[in-house]
């Protein structure tokens, strides 16, 4: 086992080496560079992926912050990128039907996961402490194993699909600022919902945050959620739902129904002493995130409504950021969406780009400060300063003088400034013994000092000065 050693950075695996084990590089954070010598007949490291490739089945054993999975690849396996706290991002191809236990399990910087399709089990500890804010899992899961998304503290949005049989009570443990889940399962015992409600989400900081929706084809509703004070719950169904378990007693929260429902609801015994708190709402949903957490925040400014289907999202980004594109393509921001059906929008941004400052002189005559990597946008200020015998005259850029000192201004572009110092001339007087009988001056960068006539230089030697 070669895991935790924090220092390594390349790993060369000979030709000879015919079995690996699972987890042998995990946690070394610092891994970069992963190659599989030429020759070697169980695994590869094709197209310079950065990865250990089990040849015959097209699996990856192991990765490190600069794998690029190869678009072939079918598994992913135990352990394979655990630990690796440098990945912030990681492309998984389509193809990948299999990831393996604790396959990113502490990857405190991985804050955009996309799960492939063929994907039907979300196996124990895989994602566990990532840096996820949302996750959407694929139609084809049906089962969510132990601890898959536990420790993910900026995980806020669960969505489950209708596939969905099997939600273990762990799966999102310690995952205290979840504000929103989805449920669309048709197929997972509600019995188990309702003991993942009343055993995790009760001990939730902010369970009084924590807002449910339940898709259109769901038959059968927890009653544990009208017993715990949630922020909200949204029924999308036109046929009010089976409510299972204990007689409802109490709900600290709104329930938004579908538009032009609010009878049909109200004539139903166990809906129906609710009927003060049903609000109607479009059935259509509107939902907006981030493609990096880091970068910036996605809003929805105006919400659609029962009367009106268009809805305002904006991007905001944060500092040294700048949006560039919604995941559909269109740029603008803020902007005017129609919500005619399900609808999620991924805001994408940027870094700003960065641009070098050089500022340069004559070092025997002065010297500078200032240089240095700036933003776009950002304020620069250089100084300029005088060796004794001279003077800051005035920079110098693409042939134009600039005489201010220090010099503040904005970076655009990339920018060489050359400060130019001339000798001094200024007289200062200059007292000796109690009288001010002494001037002292610069010609030709010399320090030279007038005394009752006669000339010296620094040093106290008469000097002779010819014109």
């Amino acid at each position: 086992m070669c895991s935790r050693l924090w220092k390594l950075r390349k790993v060369v695996i000979p030709s000879s080496v015919d079995s690996i084990g699972s987890g042998v590089f995990a946690d070394c954070d610092n891994l970069e560079s992963i190659q599989v010598e030429n020759g070697n007949q169980i695994y590869d490291s094709r197209n310079n992926c950065n990865a250990i490739i089990r040849t015959k089945d097209n699996a990856l054993v192991a990765g490190c912050q600069s794998t690029i999975i190869p678009k072939e690849i079918t598994s992913i396996e135990d352990y394979a990128f655990a630990g690796h706290t440098r990945i912030f991002s990681i492309t998984i191809p389509d193809g990948v039907t299999n990831i393996g236990r604790y396959a990113f399990a502490g990857c405190i910087n991985l804050s955009s996961i996309t799960i492939p399709h063929g994907i039907t089990t979300i196996k124990e500890h895989t994602f566990r402490g990532c840096a996820i804010s949302s996750i959407i899992i694929p139609d084809g899961v049906t089962s969510i194993e132990d601890y898959a998304f536990a420790y993910c503290k900026k995980l806020t949005t669960i969505t489950i699909p209708e596939a969905m049989k099997n939600v273990c009570l762990s799966t999102f443990d310690f995952s205290y600022n979840i504000e929103s889940i989805v449920w669309n399962a048709l197929n997972c015992d509600v019995s188990d919902f309702e003991t993942w409600i009343h055993e995790r989400i009760w001990y939730y900081d902010n369970y009084k945050q924590i807002s449910f929706t339940f898709g259109r084809n769901v038959e059968t509703i927890p009653s544990a959620l009208f017993r715990v004070p949630i922020s909200s719950l949204t029924v999308k169904t036109q046929i009010p739902p089976q409510i299972m378990g204990k007689s409802p007693s109490s709900l600290a929260s709104v329930i938004y129904i579908p538009c032009g429902t609010k009878q049909v609801y109200g004539a139903v015994s166990d809906w129906g002493k609710y009927y003060k708190r049903f609000q109607e709402a479009p059935s259509n949903t509107l939902e907006v995130s981030v493609s990096d957490s880091d970068a910036g925040k996605a809003s929805i400014t105006k919400s659609h409504t029962c009367d009106n289907e268009e809805a305002q999202i904006k991007a905001s980004p944060y500092v040294h950021y700048h949006f560039i594109r919604w995941s559909d393509g269109n740029t603008d921001n803020p902007r005017t969406v129609a919500v005619t059906n399900d609808t999620c929008f991924v805001a994408e941004f940027e870094s700003d780009p960065q641009y070098i400052v050089t500022v340069t002189c004559d070092s025997l005559q002065g010297s500078v400060k200032g240089a240095g990597s700036y933003y776009a946008g950002e304020t620069a200020t250089v100084t300029a300063t005088a060796f004794e015998g001279y003077e800051f005259k005035q920079w110098w850029h693409d042939g134009k003088a600039i005489s201010k000192n220090p010099y503040r201004f904005v970076v655009e572009k990339a920018i060489v400034l050359e400060a130019e110092f001339v000798p001094a001339s200024a007289v200062d007087n200059v007292n000796v013994t109690g009288r001010n009988t002494s001037q002292k001056f610069f010609r030709d960068g010399q320090l030279l000092i007038l005394h009752d006539g006669k000339m010296y230089d620094a040093l106290g030697n008469e000097v002779t000065i010819k014109d």
